[in-house]
Formats: structure tokens, C-alpha cells, sequence
């Protein structure tokens, strides 16, 4: 999937944010990381030049996310 596929949703559900803000890593294939860039103060800022550019794969993988046994990520237990 294309970065943007990833990137969407969290301009969808912050206004504020807008795409030279986030940026979404890849390695080997897979989605990595979405990274937004914030100021000292936690409001969005424009991602530096030293900030990882998207993902410029058309067909990077996003693996699903494991939840712990209480099914969510506070509730991560190592033996379920």
C-alpha cells in the first residue's frame, strides 16, 4: 500500500495536521512508522529536513497490530 493509505486517516482525524507534518516510514517492505513532527510546546510543525521522507513504495505491507490479552495496548500481558 501506498504511504498516503496510511497517512489519510490521521490527516482525517486531525484537522490541524496537514502531509509535510507526518511522515510515514518504511523498511524492507514493511510500513515502519508514522512520525509527526511537533513543536517544544506539542503543536504540529513542519517535518525537518533531517525527519525520514515518506515511504516511496507503491506496495509496502502494513503488518496487523498484536493486543495483549485484555485487548488493549494498556493490557499487554506476556503470558495469556
Amino acid at each position: 500500500m501506498p504511504a498516503s493509505v496510511v497517512e489519510d486517516p490521521f490527516l482525517y482525524a486531525n484537522p490541524g495536521l496537514s502531509r509535510d507534518q507526518i511522515t510515514i516510514t518504511c523498511k524492507d517492505g514493511l510500513i515502519q512508522e508514522a512520525r509527526i513532527c511537533l513543536t517544544d510546546k506539542l503543536k504540529f510543525h513542519r517535518c525537518g529536513a533531517d525527519v525520514s521522507r515518506d515511504c516511496r513504495r507503491q506496495d509496502a505491507v502494513l503488518k496487523p497490530v498484536r493486543l495483549g490479552c485484555g485487548g488493549g495496548i494498556g493490557n499487554l500481558k506476556s503470558n495469556c
